[in-house]
């Protein structure tokens, strides 16, 4: 079993133990939703389930079928869409405003249950909402330069006392930074990575990353001696706690097991201390992305290695270096001269 097929084991085990004992509905557009990934399918049932608890909490009405929902109304709608706007505490006060991504996901999902064939000639309620949260890309990413790259492989290979057994995790933690800033790696495929998805003969690693796409990544020889040697010190831990699948493991309750997403961006987070900048393993997936296009300037290759649909979504990341624009002047000055004497 690759680390997908676990994952997605997992996700599905999930999904039975959240529909069970639930209405018949809820099974019937679990079922309606095969074909699309399985973190999706638990996203889009956690959603529906976190609907049906607000509706019937606010609204009084207990939904127990496809009936029941002939009565939601754009008023309804809005009264969750106030709901899910913002993060709130036990008794249902809100806190803080939530990211338009989120609000905008959890619609998303709401208008695809309205599009279940249960619903056929009926206008999905979610496009007479009206208002739908306006999601602008942040005007600033954040990218590591060569400059504090630099600092963190220090951070990494310095011998720190507060750490117990640090040095045999050293290899691991500097693999966990090279992956994303080499491939652009998502944590979602990070974390998922088996020892057999290594071709050690060619030089491959191989990963099923968002929606199912599968892609082979050739390593580099730097990169490659870095995570032979970590395999091989991965082996000597599995010997002494037990056997794994995947290549990013810790020791846990006196057994080796799987890193986590949040327990691989609190390693990245550990190494980056003296960094002024809050870095995770998607902000290393984007120094990735602008750094590289920094180098070679064609937006086209950087959308294809990071395994973008449309280029348009790479373009967040295509930040121009000053120099890199000093040097395109520069270039364009000398072009342009003519012998005026």
């Amino acid at each position: 079993m690759n680390g997908r097929e676990e994952r997605d084991l997992i996700a599905e085990k999930k999904i039975q133990e959240l529909i069970s004992e639930k209405p018949a509905f809820i099974t019937e557009y679990y079922v309606w939703l095969e074909g699309r990934a399985s973190l999706t399918k638990l996203r889009y049932v956690n959603y529906l389930l976190d609907f049906l608890h607000f509706y019937e909490q606010n609204e009084g009405v207990t939904i127990t079928g496809w009936k029941d929902f002939q009565v939601v109304d754009s008023a309804n709608l809005s009264r969750y869409f106030n709901y899910i706007s913002y993060t709130r505490d036990s008794q249902g006060q809100p806190i803080k405003k939530c990211q338009a991504s989120i609000v905008g996901t959890k619609l998303s999902a709401m208008k695809t249950f309205f599009s279940h064939p249960k619903f056929e000639g009926r206008k999905n309620p979610i496009e007479l909402l009206g208002r739908r949260p306006k999601i602008r890309l942040k005007e600033d990413i954040t990218v590591l330069d060569k400059e504090e790259i630099q600092k963190i492989w220090n951070n990494i290979d310095r011998k720190d006392g507060r750490y117990r057994n640090y040095e045999q995790w050293r290899l691991r933690d500097k693999l966990l930074f090279l992956l994303p800033l080499s491939f652009g790696i998502r944590i979602s495929a990070l974390q998922w990575i088996n020892v057999g998805d290594i071709d050690i003969n060619n030089k491959t690693l191989s990963v099923v990353e968002k929606e199912n796409k599968y892609r082979v990544f050739r390593i580099s020889d730097d990169v490659f001696k870095v995570l032979t040697k970590w395999m091989r010190q991965r082996r000597s831990i599995c010997a002494e706690f037990g056997e794994t699948n995947a290549l990013f493991i810790c020791v846990y309750g006196g057994k080796a097991k799987r890193l986590t997403d949040k327990g691989i961006n609190k390693i990245i987070e550990k190494h980056t201390w003296n960094i002024d900048k809050h870095i995770t393993a998607h902000k290393l997936r984007s120094s990735f992305a602008t750094n590289l296009y920094n180098e070679i300037g064609d937006i086209y290759v950087v959308s294809e290695l990071l395994g973008h649909e449309s280029p348009e979504t790479t373009k967040r990341y295509a930040r121009v270096s000053e120099k890199r624009k000093e040097e395109a002047l520069e270039k364009i000055s000398k072009f342009n001269l003519i012998d005026t004497g």
